[in-house]
């Protein structure tokens, strides 16, 4: 049964690369000259809380996150972790927009003051916001970016879109292929 399953998603969802099998969603980005990819072997989908990435999924209320975790090959280590967090609702109102967002200046923010605390007056005051990771533990928000969902492609049931994003490395811009995680994504 479990071999029927997973041959329905292979040849549904999958694409093959050098005899592996991945997943047909996928982003890919571009930092100083180097080539960076997100693409979730069909492996990763049977381990215990696997996350195919890239992904668009719901996080809270009226927030959708965007996230992909880009490495240099396919199989190779993760070097940076990127979450953008976009105030909408669903995918479908953001098709055809560009996003635009920088780094906000919260009134009164002290040094004392938890990443927590300012994550939460963004939201509290709908601002978009980017987060990156890097494989050095490295966190940072950046300071410009853009997001844009431009198409959906039925046949594949895929957002398009593309992102840029600048911080302390220099700027990063990227492509995606996504499906959506929730149930307000659809077209209808």
């Amino acid at each position: 049964m479990l071999l029927l399953i997973m041959t329905g998603v292979c040849m549904t969802s999958c694409e093959k690369h050098e005899k592996n099998y991945y997943f047909k969603q996928n982003c890919t980005a571009q930092l100083n000259g180097q080539s960076y990819i997100d693409q979730t072997r069909l492996e990763a989908f049977m381990l215990p809380l696997a996350t195919v990435t890239p992904c668009l999924k719901p996080d809270g209320q009226n927030y959708l996150c965007f996230t992909t975790e880009l490495a240099k090959n396919r199989d190779s280590a993760m070097e940076y972790y990127i979450d953008i967090y976009l105030n909408a609702e669903s995918v479908t109102e953001l098709v055809g927009k560009e996003i635009l967002f920088k780094k906000e200046s919260m009134p009164g923010q002290s040094e004392n003051q938890s990443l927590s605390e300012y994550y939460r007056w963004l939201r509290e005051n709908s601002y978009n916001y980017a987060h990156i990771s890097t494989d050095r533990y490295a966190n940072e928000l950046a300071e410009l970016g853009s997001f844009r969902i431009e198409s959906y492609d039925e046949k594949e049931g895929m957002y398009c879109g593309s992102f840029s994003l600048q911080f302390s490395e220099g700027t990063m811009t990227g492509q995606f292929k996504v499906l959506p995680v929730d149930n307000k994504t659809d077209n209808n």
